[in-house]
């Protein structure tokens, strides 16, 4: 029973995540207030384990941002710039 709510869990924390989800996990990545971040591109997890990204906009940087969920109900959040031409 542990285990399926725990995977439940892990569901619901990036299937239900709103755009303003995505901006209060960015921010503490890439520096910025979450009311200044632009989400854009964004693919949900659907399961547990599976990875979500998203592109993210602020001061007129470009990061890409990933969210890897695990079984146990937790999530794992990096964000990299992107890289200049």
């Amino acid at each position: 029973m542990k285990i399926f709510m725990a995977l439940c869990l892990s569901v619901l924390m990036t299937s239900c995540m709103t755009i303003g989800n995505y901006q209060q996990v960015t921010s503490g990545q890439i520096g910025c207030p979450p009311g200044e971040i632009v989400i854009a591109d964004v693919t949900d997890a659907v399961l547990a384990g599976m990875t979500a990204t998203w592109k993210a906009e602020c001061d007129s940087k470009i990061y890409y941002c990933s969210m890897q969920t695990s079984h146990q109900g937790g999530a794992q959040t990096t964000c990299t710039e992107r890289k200049k031409d």
